[in-house]
Parts: C-alpha cells; sequence; structure tokens
C-alpha cells in the first residue's frame, strides 16, 4: 500500500483518556486526534469491525484462559491492519487511537490487565509507549513475528493462540524482545514446540537463551519451516538429555 493518512492520538492527552474510560464515560476521542501521513484516508472499517470482533471473543470465551483469548483476538487485530504502510504501523499514536479510541480494544485491555485498572501501572497497555507491554501492539507483533513476509500461509491463525500456558511471558520475553521475533519460521518452529511438548516456565527461559546465543552467530531468519524445525527439535533433544530427560 502507498502513502495514506491515519489517525493519532498524542502521548499528552492519553491520561485523561484513560482515566475517562476507566471511569466508564466515553471520551470525546475525536477532539485529540491528530491526522498524519499523505494521500487518501486509510479506511478505519475493517478496525472497527476487529474492534467489535474483539468484543464478542471476551464475551463468547469467558471461561476459558485470557492468553488463549489474547491469541484468538491477535489474529483478528493483524488480519485488519496488516495492510497499512510502516510508517502508520510503527507510530506509537496509531496504536493510542486504537487502544483508547475503540471502545472493544479499550475494553479487552481492561479486560485482561483487570487487577491493575485504574492504577497508574495500567497505562502501559494502552499508552504504546512499550510495545511489547501495550495489549494491542503486542498482540499485532505476536502475530507478525510468526507471519513474517507472508511465507506461513495461514497456520500463523493457529500458532498465535497455541501457547496457552504463560503465553504473554513466552511470546514477550522469548520472541519479541530476542532475535527470534525476526525470524518468523523459528518463531513458529518454537511456538509449535512448546504447543506440543511445553516446557515449563523455568526452563523455557533457559531453553530460549540457548535459541538467543545461537541466533548471534548463525543467520536464522532466512531459515523455512523445515530447517526451523529441525533446528529447534536438535536443540530441545540437547537440552532434555542435559536435564536428563530422555
Amino acid at each position: 500500500m502507498g502513502s495514506v493518512q491515519y489517525p493519532t492520538i498524542p502521548v499528552g492527552p492519553c491520561r485523561g483518556l484513560i482515566e475517562d474510560r476507566t471511569n466508564g464515560a466515553d471520551p470525546d476521542v475525536g477532539a485529540v486526534v491528530e491526522i498524519r501521513g499523505s494521500g487518501d484516508p486509510f479506511s478505519m472499517a475493517r478496525v472497527g469491525d476487529a474492534s467489535d470482533a474483539v468484543a464478542d471473543l471476551r464475551t463468547d470465551r469467558g471461561a476459558k484462559r485470557r492468553d488463549s483469548i489474547e491469541g484468538a483476538a491477535a489474529i483478528v487485530l493483524y488480519e485488519a491492519v496488516e495492510n497499512l504502510p510502516a510508517i502508520a504501523l510503527n507510530d506509537p499514536g496509531f496504536w493510542r487511537y486504537l487502544a483508547l479510541g475503540y471502545t472493544g480494544f479499550w475494553d479487552f485491555a481492561a479486560w485482561r490487565h483487570q487487577e491493575q485498572l485504574g492504577s497508574k501501572g495500567f497505562r502501559k497497555y494502552v499508552d504504546a509507549q512499550r510495545p511489547r507491554e501495550c495489549v494491542v501492539t503486542r498482540m499485532y507483533l505476536r502475530v507478525r513475528a510468526l507471519h513474517g513476509d507472508g511465507d506461513a500461509d495461514r497456520e500463523y491463525r493457529e500458532l498465535a493462540a497455541a501457547v496457552e500456558t504463560d503465553a504473554v511471558d513466552f511470546w514477550r520475553s522469548h520472541i519479541l524482545r530476542v532475535r527470534t521475533g525476526r525470524a518468523p519460521a523459528v518463531a513458529r518452529a518454537f511456538a509449535r514446540m512448546q504447543r506440543d511438548h511445553a516446557l515449563p516456565t523455568k526452563s523455557v527461559r533457559e531453553f530460549s537463551k540457548i535459541v538467543n546465543r545461537i541466533h548471534a552467530n548463525v543467520v536464522t531468519a532466512i531459515y523455512d519451516d523445515e530447517e526451523a524445525d529441525s533446528f529447534i527439535l536438535d536443540l530441545r533433544e540437547e537440552f532434555d538429555r542435559e536435564r536428563g530427560e530422555e
């Protein structure tokens, strides 16, 4: 897609908008929106539909793990914005507009981190200052890490929600914060491994450190899925042997 105009919210008004939303008010988001970019306006219709769909996911699956529901919501959000140009996707103001301007996304973040709602610590989940913490940005980045440049066919849809235990920590700490997040086939292989033969939290941290050290010396970003699966499974076999779990 070429140049487009897109809506943003500056960081300044965030505190007031967050307070209004927390108190159940429907803030006048339009009063603080800034339009950036050039060309034709980007149609936000799919984003609005995605917000509604995310709200339905939260309602329909309330009894399931929040981590699993976030994975399903991540796919919905990703497919609504994936065709935006990089200038918009790299703009925190655009993500603030989604997080604070759409009730479905706001309600999802508030539900996802309900224990911190109303506290200063909740802001990071909606102000897009820390992309791996903000709910809408981390959902997008999760699927982007799996999808790469579109070389994953549709499997990324399944894998985004495949890790159900400590999923936020898995994606944030072991995929997005390290080089694995820039090697889509390896990210997919790691997710498959954790789906099919999950390591406990402490062990997956140790395993992730090994994977990340190898990234420093091997160009894993060019691996295809077969090579990545072999890479991850070989490391896992060695890891299990060293822990005496053959």
